[in-house]
């Protein structure tokens, strides 16, 4: 589960060293400014689609915007290994 307001938080920290609006960065990407204000304050969810293109107008890979926001589901506990797996 990603947690969306530590992520907004990132987009909004990044937005603002770039010295660029809100307003600015929705016309950019094409969306309405309450919604991207919304992403921002965590109480939307863009879609893959939106978060790349924010990615993208920021200058940041998404893993700057995911990386470490990600929360363990509630069955893995303190001590225990994630494995991951590729292919």
């Amino acid at each position: 589960m990603v947690d969306y307001i530590a992520m907004g938080r990132r987009m909004k920290m990044k937005r603002r060293s770039l010295k660029i609006s809100q307003e600015e960065l929705a016309q950019q990407i094409k969306i309405s400014v309450s919604f991207y204000g919304n992403i921002e304050r965590g109480r939307r969810t863009p879609s893959i689609d939106t978060l790349v293109a924010i990615a993208n107008a920021l200058n940041v890979g998404t893993d700057f915007l995911l990386v470490f926001l990600v929360k363990a589901p509630p069955q893995i506990r303190a001590g225990q290994v994630l494995v991951l797996v590729t292919a």
